[in-house]
């Protein structure tokens, strides 16, 4: 898990503003949307990987582009979140992924955009998933593409690999390629991205344990007492008449 169940994260110090408590704990909220789109996303992979020449294996792809671009969006979330506390330092900790902005820009816009990228750029709509895996020891690495739309060949298909060593049935180097829209029209223009989706979530990793660790140097000189939120958050209902 992202966040530990001893994490400042789960347990908020009870004298906080009630607005401080609200953006923290949809910050904590969000960062385990994000842990649940990857970690689905990687078995999505996993699965497809391990099937891939099983000719009785039902191949769906929605459920891997929707937790690709589920995650994108989440990860924006998190930032518009975070954006929200006081800062001393411009909120340096949350620029490390800002790349992802203009995509996720792009993606909430996209149906605005039918005609542009899938007519004028000719770009599956959705974008191409990739990922390598070597699923046996000693055998080459293998490199998986799902394609989002039609595939339509326009000329030979090439791609440049570059050589090195993985680890065995571990998923290296999830990525999405998409494109980003640039300018006005009638000076518009779609350039393409690559956005690494194993290093993006390895960048929260990162970034949330330093989140923490600033939370808990400030609650410590605050004297904060932590508090149990654990039976007044995540509230289910139910409701008989």
């Amino acid at each position: 898990m992202i966040i530990n169940k001893d994490s400042c994260l789960y347990n908020l110090p009870a004298g906080l503003a009630l607005k401080d408590l609200l953006i923290l704990d949809s910050i904590r909220f969000t960062i385990e949307l994000i842990e649940h789109n990857y970690l689905s996303l990687y078995k999505e992979l996993e699965t497809i990987s391990f099937n891939f020449e099983n000719e009785n294996y039902t191949r769906n792809l929605i459920p891997v582009f929707n937790n690709c671009w589920s995650l994108i969006d989440n990860c924006q979330r998190l930032i518009n979140q975070y954006k929200l506390l006081p800062s001393d330092n411009d909120h340096q900790l949350i620029k490390e992924i800002s790349y992802i902005t203009p995509l996720r820009n792009t993606f909430q816009h996209m149906d605005e955009r039918i005609n542009e990228c899938l007519f004028e750029a000719e770009m599956p709509f959705y974008g191409v998933v990739s990922w390598e895996v070597k699923l046996t020891e000693g055998e080459m690495t293998q490199k998986f593409f799902l394609i989002s739309s039609l595939y339509i060949p326009r000329g030979k298909l090439m791609h440049r690999v570059k050589k090195k060593e993985n680890p065995k049935n571990i998923l290296v180097d999830i990525s999405l390629e998409t494109f980003i829209r640039k300018g006005r029209k009638p000076n518009v223009k779609f350039e393409k991205i690559d956005v690494n989706i194993t290093r993006l979530f390895n960048q929260i990793i990162s970034l949330i344990k330093q989140f923490e660790s600033k939370l808990d140097e400030v609650f410590m000189n605050q004297n904060a007492t932590k508090t149990d939120w654990s039976k007044r958050r995540d509230i289910m209902l139910k409701i008989n008449y």
